[in-house]
């Protein structure tokens, strides 16, 4: 089924016409990160922004990710270059950034309220270093690993201890570990958060978009939909132990902000698969259902009188995937 398409500009139109063609970005078929299954469920065939990706559904344990997946080359191009970025932000990935260094901290005021022995901390992803600003604004000893250098050198511009890098670059050990809107964008994160264990000595927060009672917004710089159970299920199968949880409603993508501990004997956070799978392919066919009524009722108002069809369609929701 076709993804419904976010209102784009004219420069991201062309960006995505662009992407479609390159022969750079390459593509592997794979297996279910969570439980190695090959029986996967097509759901979508494009993401909101019009490129050529196809989000899977696995019919085994009910993850959700993109398949074929990017390459590790192309995904290194990919964001290295800043090309998402641009796509993402079509004011201006600068003037983006500047705007987001000063918010507020969904997963820093979640930590914080949390009754935890830490001193040092490590941003994995950290961006132009909001997170690494906040951390040291109570007195933590804080750094940040960003793979972007362009934010990596806005960042140290502020006096923030920023090193240009990815998860695989990070040294030494740290009390907290953040990952926190990274997870989603690894092309193995069960593997980078397996090398990563060496760097944590007590806590490891990941903040994840969510799908529980709808799906994300499909986009290309998402490689994979963690559920409560899903993204529980790969972080304990690394060597750590949830101990805090917070899911947050939002319009479009729910987020999830979960706190894990280090262990030393693996004790695996446990699902019912089955259910998992039919509560998505529910929530897939409803919405399907509802895309084809919509359809239906845009080509009669079309044919009648188009200004009425612009106006009536919105009536016509599509809550189920996020929108």
């Amino acid at each position: 089924m076709k993804h419904p398409l976010i209102k784009l500009s004219q420069t991201q139109i062309d960006n995505i016409k662009l992407l479609n063609k390159d022969s750079r970005i390459k593509f592997n078929k794979i297996s279910c990160l969570n439980c190695g299954s090959e029986n996967h469920m097509n759901l979508f065939t494009n993401d909101r922004y019009g490129f050529n990706i196809t989000k899977v559904l696995c019919n085994k344990c009910g993850f959700m990710f993109t398949n074929p997946m990017l390459t590790l080359n192309s995904a290194a191009f990919f964001y290295n270059t800043n090309l998402y970025r641009n796509m993402l932000h079509p004011r201006g990935v600068i003037h983006s950034s500047e705007a987001d260094y000063m918010k507020e901290s969904p997963s820093f005021n979640f930590i914080k309220s949390l009754d935890l022995k830490y001193q040092t901390v490590c941003d994995v992803g950290s961006g132009i270093g909001n997170g690494v600003r906040l951390f040291k604004s109570i007195g933590k000893e804080a750094c940040g690993y960003e793979p972007s250098k362009l934010f990596t050198d806005l960042g140290k511009k502020r006096g923030l201890n920023i090193i240009n890098g990815s998860a695989d670059d990070v040294k030494g050990e740290y009390d907290l570990v953040l990952m926190d809107h990274v997870l989603e964008h690894l092309i193995n994160p069960k593997k980078t958060i397996e090398n990563l264990r060496k760097n944590v000595k007590k806590y490891l927060f990941i903040g994840v978009p969510a799908s529980e009672d709808k799906f994300q917004s499909f986009q290309y710089s998402h490689a994979y939909y963690f559920s409560i159970n899903t993204l529980c299920q790969i972080i304990t199968k690394c060597g750590f132990k949830r101990i805090n949880i917070k899911h947050e409603s939002r319009s479009v993508n729910d987020y999830l902000s979960v706190l894990f501990e280090k262990i030393d004997e693996k004790e695996i956070y446990s699902y019912d698969y089955t259910h998992e799978v039919k509560k998505y392919k529910k929530i897939y066919y409803k919405y399907f259902i509802k895309s084809f009524i919509k359809k239906i009722i845009r080509d009669i108002l079309k044919k009648i009188n188009p200004n009425v069809e612009k106006k009536i369609v919105k009536i016509i929701d599509l809550s189920t995937l996020g929108y």
